[in-house]
């Protein structure tokens, strides 16, 4: 099927472009020629002003008319090459054509025209190309706040593990600890300080049976236990450890604040973290030797608090501290010792006394054995009789 543009007969709409640009040629052809034509006799033309600095009117109109020559012969050149414009797109033959798109054969970007047109346009002002910032009032009753500096004092608190008392996480909801694996799992890593192996963590949690069959029930407990320490809980090569980074542990705070140099605001703080029975919820055999040893730190950091507070005068609350000890552990002569110097600094004379014989039936009952040598020093010292 022959196309019409071959036969001579074209769209309409591809001759307008042209006849519009040939029309627009010839006024400016005109207008030059009334420009540069010379005065008839009896009608004298007014004196003409050059549009240019340093150029006449002669100028402007020719370097005007080969303008619009010098545009159409660039239209003409490329239309009789066959080459498209670069301003002008053309739809291929064969593309179906959709609602809303320009039909083959018709230009569909600016044209000859337009070229033309814009030889004459104007420049952009330059103020509308370059954006200047605009300065805040000096007034502004909202400054923008200044970034804190890397590494500033800013610091977002990260939740803390207690291991002390029931298992907890501040600011977490404790219902995902109420699973026995769970509370196992991170209790296992938080005291272990590394990556553990999914072997060595099955072996832990359900002891003597077939990593075969208990793997999926650890991934399971590590799911729930993840949103529990705030993400802290991640892979670590063929196992699973905690991040130090995203969560706090108790037991680590302790041990940054329990040094020999420690002070009393140090050692309060310490026993703070350590109150209540640690691991309480956690009984897997794992946690007995782990139970024994942080309730041992526990009775450290007390004796060391109730000697710091008698030393700073505060003998009151120096025996709070030896009673609590004495509480755990009946038979630690250090709390008995400490709770007679703390009575002895309140004036309680019979206090000392009935303390001391107390401290001799509970070891004459549980070893059969008298208090120690320095206990009896103590207890001497503390009467005058020495």
């Amino acid at each position: 099927m022959s196309r019409e543009g071959r036969g001579g007969s074209k769209a309409p709409g591809i001759w307008r472009p042209r006849t519009s640009l040939a029309l627009l040629a010839l006024a400016v052809f005109g207008a030059s020629q009334l420009i540069t034509a010379p005065s008839r006799p009896g009608h004298p033309q007014p004196a003409r002003e050059a549009a240019v600095p340093g150029a006449d009117a002669d100028s402007v109109a020719w370097l005007t008319e080969v303008g619009a020559l010098a545009a159409l012969g660039k239209a003409a050149l490329r239309r009789r090459s066959g080459k498209p414009s670069p301003t002008r797109a053309r739809a291929p033959e064969a593309r179906v054509e959709r609602p809303g798109e320009l039909r083959p054969g018709l230009p569909s970007g600016p044209g000859p025209a337009h070229e033309l047109l814009a030889l004459f346009a104007l420049p952009r002002p330059l103020r509308e190309r370059i954006e200047v910032p605009q300065e805040a009032p000096a007034d502004d009753p909202h400054p923008a706040a200044a970034a804190d500096p890397p590494g500033g004092s800013a610091r977002t608190e990260l939740p803390m593990l207690r291991l002390y008392g029931p298992l907890a996480i501040e600011g977490a909801d404790g219902a995902g600890l109420r699973r026995r694996a769970t509370r196992g799992l991170i209790a296992y890593l938080a005291l272990h300080r590394g990556p553990a192996s999914f072997e060595e963590l099955a072996e832990v949690l359900w002891p003597g049976e077939d990593f075969a069959r208990t793997r999926l029930r650890l991934f399971k407990a590590k799911q729930l236990a993840q949103p529990i320490v705030a993400g802290a809980l991640e892979r670590c090569g063929a196992g699973y450890c905690l991040d130090a980074a995203r969560l706090r542990f108790d037991i680590a705070e302790i041990d940054r604040l329990d040094t020999p140099s420690a002070g009393l605001d140090s050692l309060e703080r310490a026993v703070s973290l350590s109150a209540g029975a640690p691991l309480a919820d956690v009984d897997y055999p794992f946690a007995e030797s782990e139970r024994r040893r942080l309730q041992s730190l526990r009775l450290d950091l007390l004796a060391r608090v109730s000697a710091a507070r008698l030393r700073a005068g505060e003998a009151r609350t120096a025996l709070v501290a030896a009673e609590e000890l004495i509480a755990i552990d009946g038979l630690n002569e250090l709390g008995w010792r400490l709770a007679m110097q703390a009575e002895a600094g309140l004036g309680a004379r019979q206090a000392i006394i009935d303390r001391y014989e107390l401290l001799g039936a509970e070891l004459d009952r549980a070893l059969g054995l008298r208090p120690q040598a320095e206990t009896r020093a103590t207890y001497r010292r503390l009467l005058g009789q020495d």
